[in-house]
């Protein structure tokens, strides 16, 4: 399977003739963070012939990627589109002889030839603006227990604002991991560290088919995680134990915290007894956390396929996807080289 392609003037009318030519614009939130959107887009559009253009139109300028994608998926692209993200706008290229020469729909974008070939862009799709927003943690709602016991609806929940308990992880972000796990092949994803369940949501928006499972050791989540979960554990991810079910992807933003460090690799170590031989963990950490945890998935014989470190609002993190079949990992070896050298 061709997964990223070099584009020269001999070969670009083979490529014109089987796929579009998708452009990807990033979130200006995201706007650094491009080899990771190149990496979430390789898998979102992977079920549509998606290969990464390593030397794309338009590559030159901020905030740009290109795919090429099958011509008979263009129908059923925006069913997916609308799920990513690090990306939420899209243009078409088109090269056809009869086509105007203007890129004006494209901020920044200066360039009207690729290869030889003249080519024109209009936008062909754009996320809902008020989706995202009514994804998003200020918006979204969740139930949590009250002092006597009671359940509550809430919107808006951010957690209790100490150092393990903040719950505010962004839409592109949640959605960023849950597509980095490849949730069409998977079956069943587990957030340990669930929170208010920012991940759970994406997983469920991106694949309603998915099983998902969560814990958390804060008591008063259980009724909103309960919601968003098929099965829900509340208690330390330290101490779950699932009776028997596997699992594909474990996704999570872990604490925060420098003092939750070593729990989050205990919970680590003691959550592979259940992941499948091809299983994936892709986790969010603080800067300051990710060579512990580096250095516990690799103890666990895991293979790092990509560590990206994220500016989210002046938190410095780190989002990374490891894999424990390391011949899954070798096999998309040239893709991330080629999207590392780029970006």
């Amino acid at each position: 399977m061709e997964y990223c392609a070099s584009v020269t003037g001999d070969n670009i009318e083979q490529y014109l003739n089987r796929y579009e030519v998708l452009v990807c614009s990033l979130r200006p939130s995201r706007i650094k963070a491009k080899q990771l959107a190149v990496v979430e887009l390789f898998f979102v559009l992977a079920r549509f012939g998606g290969i990464f253009i390593v030397n794309g139109p338009l590559g030159d300028a901020k905030g740009l990627v290109a795919f090429f994608v099958d011509r008979k998926a263009r129908a059923s692209l925006p069913d997916i589109l609308k799920t990513v993200g690090y990306c939420d706008k899209y243009y078409l290229l088109d090269f056809s002889p009869q086509s105007a020469s203007t890129l004006s729909d494209i901020a920044g974008a200066n360039k009207q030839v690729w290869k030889g070939m003249p080519f024109s862009a209009r936008l062909f799709y754009e996320q809902d603006r008020e989706v995202y927003e009514s994804h998003s943690s200020h918006r979204r709602e969740f139930h949590i227990y009250t002092d006597d016991g009671l359940v509550k609806k809430v919107k808006g929940y951010r957690g209790d604002g100490t150092d393990t308990g903040k719950r505010a992880l962004p839409v592109e972000d949640a959605r960023l991991m849950v597509n980095l796990a490849d949730p069409h092949q998977a079956k069943v994803l587990m957030d340990p560290f669930a929170g208010s369940g920012g991940i759970l949501h994406a997983a469920r928006y991106i694949n309603p088919s998915l099983v998902l499972i969560s814990s958390d050791c804060d008591p008063i989540l259980e009724p909103g995680l309960q919601a968003y979960a098929d099965r829900h554990y509340p208690m330390d991810a330290r101490a779950v134990e699932l009776d028997g079910a596997e699992i594909d992807a474990l996704v999570t933003e872990v604490p925060f915290s420098a003092n939750a460090t070593n729990e989050v690799a205990q919970a680590f170590i003691h959550l592979s007894r259940f992941l499948k031989k091809n299983a994936r963990v892709i986790f969010m950490c603080a800067g300051h956390q990710y060579n512990r945890l580096k250095q516990c998935l690799e103890t666990m014989a895991f293979h790092c396929f990509i560590a990206k470190p994220v500016n989210r609002k002046g938190t410095d993190v780190v989002v990374s996807v490891w894999y424990r079949c390391g011949e899954q990992a070798k096999r998309l070896r040239d893709f991330r080289l080629q999207a590392g050298k780029i970006y």
